[in-house]
Parts: structure tokens; sequence; C-alpha cells
């Protein structure tokens, strides 16, 4: 039968499964160390995930803006084309309406001519006939 020593039959004695150990002091130090970088690592993706976030939300509402300028100013030139565009609409009709007015005025005066031509006519004939 083997000797068992006197510490371990005391501990077989008292039923302890296991033995407690400490990590040696720097490898505790090293994992602290490591687990800091690790924390420190995180926040600083963080904080760069946040900038790049907010640039491109910066980014956005630029682009949103130039494109609302954009729609601003071609709601701009659309006016300044309509607004140039009824006044040559306003003139257009004024030269019609004074292009018609000339026509019906040459056709009065070509009713009075042909009326005052038929009225010489008829006098002409009425005096050969007597």
């Amino acid at each position: 039968m083997k000797k068992i020593s006197p510490a371990v039959a005391g501990l077989i004695r008292k039923k302890i499964d296991h033995i407690a150990a400490s990590l040696p002091a720097f490898v505790s130090a090293f994992l602290r160390i490591a687990l800091l970088m690790a924390l420190l690592t995180t926040a600083f993706l963080r904080i760069l995930f946040l900038i790049a976030f907010f640039a491109a939300a910066l980014f956005t509402a630029f682009l949103t803006t130039a494109f609302l300028t954009a729609l601003f100013f071609s709601a701009l030139f659309a006016t300044a084309l309509l607004t140039a565009l009824f006044p040559t609409a306003l003139f257009t009709a004024l030269f019609f309406s004074a292009l018609f007015a000339t026509a019906f005025l040459t056709a009065l005066l070509l009713t009075a001519f042909l009326t005052a031509l038929l009225f010489t006519v008829a006098i002409v004939f009425k005096l050969m006939v007597n």
C-alpha cells in the first residue's frame, strides 16, 4: 500500500476536492492591463463609429439642403420664365387685337368704298336711262 502524506490525509478526511491557488502577481497585472486595453479599444472604436455617423448625418443634411436649394432655384427660374411668358402672351394678344381691329376697319372701308361705287354706278345708270 502506498504511503499518504499527513497533509493529503488531512484533506481527504475533510473531503476537500480542490486546492485554492492564486495567480502570480504578474499574470494578474497582465490580465488587468489586457482587459483595460480591450475596454479602451472598444471605447475608441465606438467614438470613431459615432464620429463617422455624425459626419454621415451632416453630409446627408448638406446634400438635402443643396437639393432643396436646387428645387427652390428651379421653382424661381420657372416663375421667372412664366413671368416672361405672360407679358409675351399679353403683347401677342395686343398685337392680334390691333391686327383684328385693322382688318375690321379695312373691311368697313372696303364696304364703304363698294357702297359708294355701287351708288356711283346706280347714279350713272339712272342718268343714262333718263
